[in-house]
């Protein structure tokens, strides 16, 4: 499972938040969906290099 925290500017869900964070140490995650956890933190990568620069 890989966690996160949202950017200080997310303000939705606050409720929702709390709750991972007290239960998980974290405000969010999901599955990995069968990768290794480093593997799919590479292919988040690659797609978030590979989109970012075309919404630019």
């Amino acid at each position: 499972m890989i966690v996160f925290n949202y950017s200080k500017s997310h303000t939705k869900n606050k409720t929702m938040k709390y709750l991972g964070k007290t239960i998980s140490g974290a405000e969010g995650g999901f599955d990995t969906y069968g990768h290794s956890a480093k593997e799919l933190v590479k292919i988040l990568n690659e797609w978030k290099e590979k989109y970012s620069k075309t919404s630019q």
